[in-house]
Formats: structure tokens, sequence, C-alpha cells
């Protein structure tokens, strides 16, 4: 009988040493007295980088890549974690605070070896039974000390998608076109302002793009969100949970947002999403889309827009865009600031149908100083003299965007206006070509 007894309690004793369930305590290694409570939170984040402590970006590429020893004597990675820093209640030492999930079972010791391998730190591991109590627990109002140690340290399940399934976005960032490192480095990488748009314009397409606005949010940590074309009003609501999500991932505002318009893109939408553009860029958004109404303030952030097609700067506070055109691969993928001027083709007056497109050309170094919102780039002025395969070279060319048509009605107001001036000079219903009158 007491055999029995004995080994019920031994299993008992060796099960709670095993879970696939673990709560994780990272606290700073130091040898000196600390005096954390009276310490300001400035040079809590000081004392931290100096007792060489892993902020919460380094804790995160750990769990997501740490392989741990189970049971069976096989390795098993970290399926889900969550967690933050905390200041104790007591001691009011900064520390991390964490629930993790392996996908098999592990033992206590197993898991704090491998976290000691990888961590230079004080670690402590409890087992744990229930995942979600645990994240609520992770999730406690603290102090904020810095961006670099504050916030929510949680599974990048995408970033392990963009790693092994999307290796070509790891290609973009490694090899960066010559208009892609011109805009992170003199663009992205500068303090936003409260005004300036940029608009980069590819005529030609096929320049890198979207796959350049998708790796660039995809790195961790972020600095930026990405919104496709759709709905105004329904962009706006999703734009605005879009930036909540973030705060609650990373407890700051995004410093970039990629508005990212597909060639197929309707131009209507495309016309109607500057608003939104020139909102955001003002620091408040607003929508009651789905008779919810939803308002939000952010701080300044890079506005950047990817498009095949040029903003109708008619409607637009012409001084806060910055049009940018993307030379393709003819011309080496270089960028330079442009003008852009609507061409009519062919109206139709009776069905009010137009078919139009926009000329794209280069501003001179001489434009470039009289506008105020291009002083602050520098600009290599060697890209104006490369020649392209027909040996013209591409500060002297000029570009057109894809044909369009469209009706009266949803035209871009540029468009709308040659429009009306050269139909109020006809009486009878007609055609007018206007590239028949080109000589």
């Amino acid at each position: 009988m007491k055999n029995k007894i004995y080994e019920s309690y031994k299993r008992k004793k060796k099960n709670m040493n095993r879970s696939n369930l673990f709560g994780v305590v990272i606290n700073p290694k130091f040898d000196q007295v600390i005096n954390w409570k009276s310490m300001p939170v400035l040079e809590m984040d000081s004392k931290l980088k100096e007792l060489k402590f892993p902020d919460r970006f380094v804790i995160t590429e750990i769990l997501n890549k740490i392989r741990l020893q189970n049971v069976n004597k096989n390795y098993t990675d970290i399926v889900d974690f969550y967690g933050q820093l905390e200041i104790g209640t007591e001691t009011s030492i900064p520390h991390y605070q964490l629930a993790i999930k392996v996908n098999s079972l592990c033992t206590k010791k197993k898991v704090l070896e491998g976290l000691q391998e990888k961590i230079e730190a004080h670690i402590n591991v409890q087992i744990q039974f229930n995942l979600e109590d645990m994240k609520k627990y992770c999730s406690k109002e603290t102090v904020f000390i810095s961006d670099k140690y504050s916030g929510k340290i949680y599974k990048h399940q995408w970033q392990m998608d963009f790693l092994y399934r999307k290796p070509q976005l790891k290609e973009v960032l490694n090899n960066l076109y010559i208009w892609q490192e011109f805009v992170r480095k003199e663009l992205l990488n500068k303090v936003p302002d409260d005004r300036t748009v940029d608009w980069i314009i590819d005529p030609v397409g096929n320049t890198g793009k979207s796959s350049f606005a998708r790796a660039y949010v995809s790195e961790v940590p972020t600095g930026g969100i990405l919104i496709k074309i759709d709905n105004l009003e329904r962009m706006e609501l999703t734009l605005i949970k879009k930036i909540e999500n973030y705060r609650m991932k990373y407890y700051k505002d995004p410093k970039v947002i990629f508005f990212d318009f597909p060639r197929a893109s309707d131009s209507s939408k495309i016309i109607s999403a500057t608003a939104l553009m020139e909102d955001a860029k003002s620091g408040h958004l607003e929508t009651t889309f789905g008779g919810k109404h939803k308002e939000i303030e952010i701080s300044d952030v890079h506005i950047i827009v990817l498009s095949n097609n040029a903003p109708d700067l008619s409607v637009l506070s012409v001084d806060r865009w910055r049009l940018w055109r993307l030379g393709g691969r003819q011309y080496e993928n270089i960028i330079w600031p442009c003008k852009i001027s609507p061409y009519l083709k062919k109206v139709s007056r009776r069905a009010w149908n137009i078919r139009w497109t926009v000329s794209i050309r280069n501003l001179s170094l001489e434009e470039l100083k009289s506008l105020k919102q291009y002083e602050l780039i520098t600009f290599d002025e060697s890209w104006l003299m490369k020649e392209g395969d027909n040996l013209e070279r591409f500060g002297e060319t000029t570009q057109y965007i894809k044909d369009l048509v469209t009706n009266m009605t949803n035209s871009p107001n540029y468009i709308k206006i040659q429009a009306m001036q050269f139909m109020e000079s006809i009486n009878q219903d007609s055609i007018v070509d206007f590239s028949l009158k080109i000589t």
C-alpha cells in the first residue's frame, strides 16, 4: 500500500514539473546596490542599457527562434508567447513578465536551461495551466520606460511567414533599388513634418513599389503600416483600426503610412483617397462608416503613396505634395521630383466619355531650388544625365501614364475643367479627337 502511495506521489510530482505552458520572469543581472525605487524613468532606461539588459525586440527575436528540449529529448518550438516589461510592485525592478506555450511537453529545468543559454539575465520559470489567463496577467497597466523596452511582446506569426514563405520580400530589404534606398534615406529616415505628402508615380510598372512597402512594414520592429485602395469611408475606418492595433502592440504611433494603389485601381477612388491622406497628415481621422462614430488623433507621420497614376492637384494644397517619378529599369531604377500636366485625347459629348492621359516631366535643378518642400533633400545631379535604351537623357524625357477613359461625372477635376472649356466652344453633338489636331 505504501509503495502505491509513493508511486502515485512520484507521478504527480513528475507531472507538476512538465507542461507545455510556462510563466517566465526575466530580471536584469546586477551586482551593485541599485535604488530602483527613486530612479527616474529616463535614468532607468539608461541603466538597463548599461546592464546590457536585452530590449523587447531582442527578446521577441530569441523567443521566435529558440528551440527547447522536450521530455522525449527532441527539440520543440515556442508556438505562442505574450508579455511585456513591468515594474516590480515592491522592488520597482523592471522585468519581463511572459506567458509561453511550447509545441510539446517540456520540463521546467529544460525550459530554464534553454532560455539561460540565449539570454543573459536572472530567469525564473514556473508551470502554468491556462494560456489566456496568463496573457491577461501579463497585460497589466505599467510604467512606460522607452520604445525599446516598453510595449507588448508577442509571437510574430506573420514574421515567420515573411521569413519562410515570402523570401522574395527579404531579398527586397537586402538588395534595395536605387529609388528604394533614396526613399528610405531621404524620406523615411527623417523626422516627419505636419504637411508634406509624397506621391511616387510609376508610369511603366514593375519597379518594386508594393514589395518595398510590404517588406518595410514587415520588419521587426516595424515603423509603418500599409493600406490598400477601397471605399473612402471604409478606408478611413480601416486606417483608424490599423493605427489603434499598432498602438496596442508598440505603445507609439506609426512613423509611416503607405498607400498602395495597384494599376487597376478605380481612378475615382484614388481621387477621393487623397482627402484621407491629407487628413492623416493633419493628424485627425474621423468616420461614421457603418453607423458608428470613430475618431482618432495621431502624431506627425510620413505619408507615402505608391501608384501608376497621378493625383488631381487641382483639388489639393499644391505646396504640401511632393511628386516623384520612377525611371524604371531603363534608367537604372532612379527617382526624381516631377510635375504633371493633364491631356485630353478624345471627348464624346453625347456620352460624355473622355479619353485622357497625364504627362510627367522631371523638375529642373532651378525649379527645385524654388520649391520649399524639396529644400532638405539631397539629390544626385548625375541622375538627370543617365541615358536610356534610346540614348535619351533621363532629365530631358517626358513620360505618360496609361490612357484612361472616364465619364464626365467621375473624372478628376482637372480633366472636367479642360473638357468643359473645349466643349463650350462646340454647338453640335460630336466627338472631338484631339490627337488628330496634333501636327
